[in-house]
């Protein structure tokens, strides 16, 4: 654990000012405010769900994020935005490349083709599958075609110590079991829900497995694109500074979740961010992150 408070105080020491966090906060809690109050999701963004539309909904919510956040950074410490195209270049692909993947809506198409009786198990069990196609690979070409410096954008054992991440995730998973309590998280976990394998009868196990198998994947794919693209990534233009903004777009990722989530969110990708952004490593994150996700789905599923 020494390493990782080391990360922690490192950073607070160099990046904390406090009028510059409250800043972002505030900004971060008018986008929480907007979307939880005035349901911009069911009212907006789900109608669109299968559309152009839905794509370039994201993509502007996501820049707007961003931009913003990125803004209030440049503003507060008078620095100028990056003059070098490609961290533009690079900001644009990652952030249509996430649109891309929550608007992916071909899985559907797929999914009817099977019996009624699995529809919902094949239509999330496809849509986790394919961030290795709408997230992975072009992350992967990207890599190769802009010979970036970075190892996969993190995607590496080297300077990774699996030790404190254990006892992180056994904190994590001993928050998640008492906040379960909360009615809200408990409506929308576990995201395998009870009859979505009947049609398995007494090999429903098998279908859990291989559901939970790639749900975890999925969250292999957001550390990639948040702490692996717009940390690791972009420091190279921002350096520490690359931390605050992903904040931002990565709890706009969680609207639609219970709010509680998404206010976690904040707390969650900013520590990961700096664990990133230090480690030159998104290992811990994806460890952390697929701990948290199965346990959510274990505790929900022992409690409800």
């Amino acid at each position: 654990m020494r390493i990782l408070f080391s990360y922690i105080k490192g950073h607070w020491s160099e990046d904390f000012r406090f009028s510059y966090y409250l800043l972002v906060l505030v900004f971060i809690g008018i986008l929480l405010y907007f979307n939880y109050n005035l349901n911009l999701e069911k009212r907006y963004l789900d109608p669109a769900f299968g559309k152009p539309l839905h794509f370039f909904i994201i993509l502007i919510s996501f820049l707007i994020g961003y931009l913003g956040t990125l803004a209030i950074q440049r503003l507060y410490f008078k620095k100028a935005f990056p003059a070098d195209y490609r961290f533009w270049i690079a900001l644009l692909f990652i952030l249509c490349v996430e649109a891309h993947d929550m608007s992916f809506s071909f899985h559907r198409t797929l999914a009817r083709a099977l019996p009624t009786d699995i529809f919902l198990l094949a239509i999330r069990t496809i849509k986790n599958m394919a961030s290795v196609v709408t997230v992975l690979l072009p992350l992967y070409i990207f890599h190769q075609v802009t010979k970036s410096r970075t190892r996969f954008y993190g995607l590496t054992r080297q300077g990774f110590d699996v030790r404190p991440y254990l006892v992180l995730c056994g904190i994590a998973l001993t928050g998640i079991a008492i906040s379960l309590v909360n009615n809200d998280l408990n409506s929308y976990y576990p995201t395998y829900k009870a009859h979505m394998g009947d049609y398995f009868g007494e090999y429903e196990w098998m279908a859990v497995i291989v559901y939970e198998i790639f749900y975890s994947l999925d969250f292999v794919s957001v550390e990639m694109v948040f702490r692996g693209f717009l940390v690791i990534g972009l420091a190279r233009w921002l350096g520490k500074e690359a931390i605050m903004p992903m904040v931002t777009v990565y709890c706009m990722l969680h609207f639609g979740k219970p709010l509680p989530e998404a206010i976690s969110s904040i707390f969650g990708g900013y520590l990961l961010g700096i664990l990133a952004y230090r480690s030159k490593s998104v290992l811990g994150g994806v460890m952390i992150h697929v701990s948290i996700a199965l346990g959510m789905e274990f505790f929900a599923y022992i409690f409800s």
